[in-house]
């Protein structure tokens, strides 16, 4: 062959090889980008959004390769100016390769099992010198190869696109959610098969656009550049597209996208705030004019009977028209009040809500400030102008973050009387009536008396309206609806003063409608939307839909009856809606961990803002708040979360006098966990001339924030020479997954104080070491927060040692863990956590950590446990992981079950999947099958035992994003079932009288395009057996 045959760049020019590493860079990129599409395109609705993912998967992936295509042309040149002959390009391969795999085997070997290998040291040369030289001799044979042979012109490049095709898969299906840096290798190693592929098409057709000499060429990546920033500045046109480009099933725009946004977008800036800030000022003001320019009624010296019911949804009562008939009597009263229907409780947590309602303050988002609590209250304040008060209340609404609400639980919020009685809804009822008549024989003073009915609360016990979760949840509020009518009758038969009676809750209750149960998780409609209905006399009935705050209650109250609110209280005066009048509140705001929500009927956004992503919901068309508008209204988006900011920006100034200062403002905002913090905070841990006190602050804030920005410069920090920082800098990168943390957190688990050790385990716990685990095992007690707490439990369970064991076993009696403690002793997967876990099953009511307790008998997977399993699957058909556990327990083929893993070479599936058990969520969804088309038919075993009749349980899954679909399942001769089939993954149970011994299952749909997934079909005994 000639020379320019058998090398792309031999006796070309400098400029022709940029322009031709360019080019193969770009269809390399563009190869990335299909494969990136081809994983991800089913998880994006619409074939408009779908569109938009591939056209800005090509817009990044095309000039990003144009530029790194560009950069391997140089260097290819520089390698045939080499005096090596052939192998001058193969010494240049070793020489590039040098730096980038001495660093990348540190990191190998720095894990928890790697790092402790025999011979360590000369694993990781021998790792180097793989690395190194095995580039050189791939090309080097692949030279001799084509030297040698006669093959295809497409052969080459097909073998690299195939070859990049696989990588790609591998770091999506196989390993996913890893170490960022394995995930950037696997990216490069990709995108260079794929361009070399590519190289080697454009070596043997010479292209026109080579043919051309000229530094004009530079014109190539400086363009591309331009095309790439433009491509990312312009993500908010897309949001929802833009949140698929960050997710592990488009692995290599994960690794590009997390390389180069960082270095182009910036948080908003100042101005936008402000401009917010200033909006929201001027709405206060046009609000209290109104309030002043009203004839607002005021009922001085008049009783209030607050009312508040644990968990109570606002849309399970028939004012709020619900069908079922649960709350007759609170119907009836509502008749004659004013009903907020759209009021909002400030987090879905007991304590943070009811103590915010008693003070008029966003304490979940406050108490991270470095302020005291407000100590003016709703009693206390009544108290100074002479009301009498007392409470009703169980302490179990201090049961989450009490520890942070310490003051309002020690004081009872300034009650004058309380009764923290554990008793049931006519208890309570029966001892407000006993204080009234106390109230009564002592001269009637106007009183205050709070009663707050925990009945709804789970567990749910009441089984009027049927046996399942949601049928409890209403019989409960059937019962205390019952309570509350005879209260509020009994109330204004005794009581001479004029009355104003109160029913609201502190937060609702989900039952998986958006995938979870219970509360204090999400701010979806379910679990933060609570009733309000306010009466009083010549209050004429009235509906209203404008969105208040539960901080709006106490202010409201206090004006009712005369007196001035103190000036802590944030709410507004609801009096002049009470009226009728039309009054602008802005949005309602709402949080939970790090998400913030703002309500402004009829728009909802739930913003996330350490990651950016945000979701809209139009509540009037959408109530159930299934479709996210974030990506057609952008404007919207635009206007909600400016009202996010100027709201977190008011808390922060009101809690810090001098955030003035830019950095003093950055703390109080990163105290509120507002990553717009993160670029400041993070100059501030480099700034050596900063107050070291404001340095370690800001890197344990980082820490607290998780957000890669800031990784650099807790790096850098990890060399101060205050040990004081260095830690906090340490602890903070560890948080962020960052390997480069290791060697500093394999010492601080080691360090005297309790408090730093159980921390730093914690962080090299995410680092996957299990050096991290005597001092996990210490932070299960003593880590300083809940959180590291909790943490602790998570890691234990990863890192699947079995020395936790007993650790994890000893804090079971720890309700709040509990859940936790079940999934981790199921992780590590000893036998001797058998005992513990059956033995909860026997005592524990609460139906997530049985959930949990039955998930960790099925990963331990010892056939031992089948019996406790089978018999919770046939009683408790309501639990989700009992069909997955009787499966990994064997349970198939030990004859105690019928049915078949479909996973296991069924006929009629294909495309089985599997995901490594990383993520503790994906336990039910780490394997399934997909049909190979409309039909499926294949065999059941079917024990003796179940020949007379069993009860079917199957998984199901629509896999593509159309409609849900209509499967017809048919066992044996029995005429098929008709399932719904929607996009999530559902258990159906069924009956099936009886089957032979030689039974087949069909699995039938009539739509050619749709796609099905199922994990397995069940034959369980029924419950009579």
């Amino acid at each position: 062959m000639t020379p320019a045959a058998d090398n792309p760049v031999a006796g070309v020019s400098f400029w022709t090889s940029v322009k031709g590493g360019a080019l193969a860079g770009t269809l390399g990129g563009s190869v990335l980008a299909l494969s990136d599409f081809g994983s991800s395109w089913l998880w994006v609705a619409g074939v408009g959004s779908r569109i938009d993912l591939l056209i800005r998967l090509l817009l990044a992936w095309a000039p990003a390769g144009a530029i790194m295509g560009a950069l391997l042309g140089a260097l290819a040149f520089l390698g045939e100016q080499l005096p090596l002959g052939r192998y001058r390009h193969a010494a240049l391969a070793v020489a590039v390769m040098a730096v980038p795999s001495i660093v990348l085997s540190n990191l190998l070997f720095s894990g928890p099992s790697a790092s402790h290998l025999p011979f360590r040291p000369l694993w990781q040369v021998a790792a180097v010198a793989f690395m190194t030289i095995t580039p050189a001799i791939a090309y080097q044979g692949g030279r001799r190869l084509w030297d040698s042979t006669r093959l295809p012109g497409w052969a080459m490049p097909a073998a690299g696109i195939g070859l990049s095709a696989g990588v790609s898969k591998i770091d999506q299906w196989v390993l996913p959610n890893l170490y960022l840096y394995l995930h950037h290798c696997l990216t490069l190693l990709a995108f260079t098969f794929a361009t070399v592929g590519v190289a080697f098409a454009i070596r043997r057709y010479r292209p026109r656009v080579l043919r051309t000499d000229s530094p004009k060429v530079l014109a190539l990546p400086m363009g591309a550049a331009m095309v790439l920033v433009g491509n990312i500045l312009t993500f908010d046109a897309s949001p929802n597209v833009r949140v698929a480009l960050f997710e592990a099933r488009a692995s290599n725009s994960q690794s590009l996208m997390g390389t180069v946004v960082p270095l182009i977008r910036r948080p908003p800036g100042e101005a936008a705030r402000q401009e917010a800030a200033e909006r929201a000022r001027s709405a206060r003001q046009r609000r209290n004019s109104q309030i002043r320019a009203g004839d607002l009624p005021s009922w001085e010296g008049a009783h209030i009977l607050l009312i508040t019911v644990d968990a109570l949804r606002a849309d399970h009562l028939g004012i709020y028209g619900y069908p079922r008939g649960t709350s007759p009597s609170i119907d009836a009263w509502g008749q004659d009040a004013v009903v907020f229907r759209h009021a909002f409780t400030q987090a879905p947590h007991s304590s943070y809500s009811l103590c915010s309602t008693m003070t008029s303050e966003y304490l979940h988002e406050t108490v991270d400030l470095d302020v005291p609590l407000p100590t003016q209250t709703l009693p206390k304040a009544l108290e100074e102008h002479g009301y009498y008060t007392a409470a009703f209340y169980t302490e179990g609404i201090f049961h989450t973050e009490g520890e942070r609400l310490v003051p309002y639980r020690e004081t009872s919020f300034g009650f004058r009387r309380h009764d923290h009685r554990d008793i049931d809804a006519a208890g309570k009822t029966d001892s407000v009536l006993l204080e009234i008549n106390r109230i009564l024989e002592d001269g009637e003073d106007p009183s205050l008396l709070w009663v707050h009915y925990f009945d709804v609360h789970e567990p749910y016990r009441e089984t009027t309206l049927g046996t399942e979760p949601m049928d409890r949840y209403d019989s409960e509020i059937q019962k205390t609806d019952r309570e509350i009518g005879r209260l509020i009758g009994e109330a204004r038969k005794r009581l001479t003063r004029d009355l104003i009676v109160v029913l609201s809750a502190d937060h609702g209750e989900e039952f998986r409608d958006h995938g979870g149960v219970y509360h204090g998780s999400t701010l979806y409609n379910e679990q933060v939307r609570v009733p309000l209905i306010i009466s009083a006399p010549d209050l004429g009935g009235q509906s209203l839909t404008q969105p208040v705050e539960m901080v709006d209650l106490a202010p409201t109250l206090l004006q009712m009856v005369g007196i001035e609110p103190p000036p802590s209280m944030r709410g507004d005066d609801l009096r002049p809606m009470l009226l009728g009048h039309e009054v602008d509140l802005g949005p309602a705001f709402s949080a939970v961990t790090y998400k913030r929500m703002a309500v402004d009927w009829p728009h909802k956004l739930i913003a996330d803002l350490r990651f950016g992503n945000f979701e809209l919901y139009d509540l009037e068309a959408d109530p159930r708040e299934r479709n996210n508008l974030a990506g057609t209204n952008p404007a919207r988006v635009t206007e909600l979360k400016g009202e996010v900011y100027a709201w977190l920006d008011s808390l922060s100034a009101s809690g810090d006098e001098s955030a003035a200062d830019p950095l003093d403002a950055a703390l109080a905002r990163g105290r509120l966990g507002d990553r717009r913090a993160v670029p400041p905070l993070s100059e501030l841990v480099a700034d050596e001339d900063a107050p070291p006190e404001h340095r370690r602050e800001a890197a344990r804030i980082l820490g607290a924030l998780t957000d890669r920005r800031s990784a650099d410069a807790l790096h850098s920090a990890l060399g101060s020479t205050d040990p004081e920082l260095s830690t906090e800098a340490a602890i903070a990168l560890g948080r962020l997954y960052d390997p480069r943390a290791r060697t500093a957190l394999q010492g601080l688990v080691h360090h005297p104080q309790v408090d730093v050790r159980t921390r730093a385990a914690v962080s090299l716990g995410r680092l996957r070491s299990r050096d991290a685990v005597p001092a996990l095992i210490e932070a299960l007690n003593q880590a300083p927060t809940r959180y590291d707490r909790e943490d602790a439990v998570r890691w234990l369970g990863r890192l699947q040692d079995p020395r936790a064991i007993d650790a994890l076993v000893s804090i079971i009696p720890d309700y709040r863990r509990r859940y936790l403690t079940m999934v981790a002793l199921g992780q590590i997967g000893d036998s001797r956590a058998i005992a513990p876990l059956t033995e909860v099953l026997t005592w524990e009511t609460h139906a997530n950590i049985r959930d949990n307790a039955v998930r960790g008998l099925g990963q331990i997977g010892d056939p031992a446990a089948i019996d406790t399993v089978l018999s919770i699957a046939i009683t408790e058909p309501s639990l989700r992981n009992t069909g997955e556990s009787l499966v990994r327990l064997g349970a198939i083929e030990k004859g105690r079950i019928g049915g078949t893993d479909i996973r296991r070479g069924t006929p009629g599936f294909t495309a089985c999947k599997e995901t490594p058990l990383f993520h503790d969520w994906n336990f039910r969804e780490r394997t399934w099958c997909e049909m190979k088309k409309d039909k499926a038919t294949f065999p059941l075993k079917v024990p003796s035992s179940l020949r007379e009749g069993s009860s079917a349980l199957i998984r199901l899954r629509r896999l593509d994003s159309g409609a849900p679909l209509e499967v017809q399942v048919a066992i044996g001769s029995q005429p098929p079932e008709a399932l719904t089939v929607d996009g999530s993954w559902t258990d159906f149970r069924f009956a099936v009288p009886g089957l032979e011994r030689r039974t087949k299952a069909t699995i039938t749909y009539d739509d050619d395009d749709a796609k099905i997934g199922a994990d397995h079909l069940l034959l369980l005994p029924t419950a009579s057996e």
